[in-house]
C-alpha cells in the first residue's frame, strides 16, 4: 500500500525545507525562472495567488507561457536553492522509515518508489 504524499508543512516542521520570501521556491521552464515565497505554514505564495501545494505553484507557473497544460509534478521540477524538492522529500521519506523495524513493512509504506 503507497502512502499518500508528503506535504510541505511536514517537510518543515522537519526542518529539511525553509519557509521564506520571494526565491524560497523556484521552477524553471521554458528559459524562464518562476520564483515563490513559501509560509511557514507550508502555503505557496506566487504572484498574488495562494496555494496549497507545489504542483498546483508549478502548473500555475507552466501555464503563464503554455496555457493549455493540464498537469505538473511540482515535486520534480521546483528547488529550493539547488535542490530538488523530490530530493528532500525522498530524505524524509528515508527519515520517517529508519525508526522502524525490520520485517514491519515500513519501506513499502514510506513513499519510496
Amino acid at each position: 500500500k503507497r502512502r499518500r504524499g508528503v506535504n510541505l508543512l511536514e517537510l518543515i516542521q522537519a526542518g529539511l525545507l525553509k519557509p521564506g520570501g520571494e526565491g524560497a521556491l523556484v521552477t524553471h521552464y521554458k528559459g524562464e525562472n518562476y520564483a515563490a515565497s513559501l509560509d511557514e505554514d507550508g502555503t505557496v505564495r506566487f504572484r498574488g495567488h495562494t496555494f496549497d501545494s507545489v504542483s498546483a505553484y508549478s502548473l500555475f507557473a507552466k501555464r503563464i507561457s503554455t496555457p493549455g497544460r493540464q498537469a505538473d509534478d511540482g515535486w520534480k521540477c521546483v528547488y529550493q536553492g539547488n535542490t530538488l524538492l523530490a530530493d528532500i522529500k525522498d530524505q524524509y521519506a528515508g527519515k520517517a522509515g529508519s525508526g522502524a523495524k525490520a520485517g514491519s513493512g515500513a519501506k513499502a509504506g514510506s513513499g519510496a518508489k
